[in-house]
């Protein structure tokens, strides 16, 4: 039995992989993607963007998989469609989760050893980064694709 979607950005997140890369490669197939090739491509895109904790790696894994599959790929086209989905998509995150700052959704400060530390005591991680991970995999499922 195939795996869902859903089920292989959880198995990403747990096993080590960033929100971006857990959701961006979850879609490495419908893309015609090597999976490889998926998780390097979103390797940076982890904590708001490689720790600065500013757009939520869920979100940014959600952009380049509506980007791949609506965005432009000629001068003469246009940008708007793709653009119009992917604000779309951060209204609906933002409605959900209040925000798409890393920061504000998980309340620690990843670049303080201590907060690093007591959030993967506490599971932070598992609680909170995976229910952003399975929302963006659900939103992209039922509205951008």
């Amino acid at each position: 039995m195939m795996k869902s979607r859903k089920e292989i950005a959880k198995e990403k997140f747990l096993n080590g992989y960033n929100c971006a890369q857990a959701v961006f490669s979850a879609f490495a197939e419908k893309m015609d993607l090597a999976e490889g090739k998926a998780l390097r491509i979103a390797s940076g895109f982890g904590g708001g963007i490689s720790n600065l904790q500013q757009t939520c790696g869920a979100v940014t894994g959600a952009v380049m998989v509506i980007g791949y599959l609506n965005g432009k790929t000629k001068p003469e086209q246009s940008n708007q469609e793709n653009y119009k989905l992917v604000r779309d998509f951060i209204e609906e995150f933002e409605e959900q989760h209040s925000t798409i700052d890393c920061r504000e959704l998980i309340e620690i400060d990843l670049n303080d050893e201590e907060e690093l530390e007591e959030a993967r005591e506490k599971n932070l991680f598992e609680e909170k980064c995976l229910e952003f991970v399975t929302d963006a995999i659900e939103m992209l499922e039922t509205k951008y694709l």
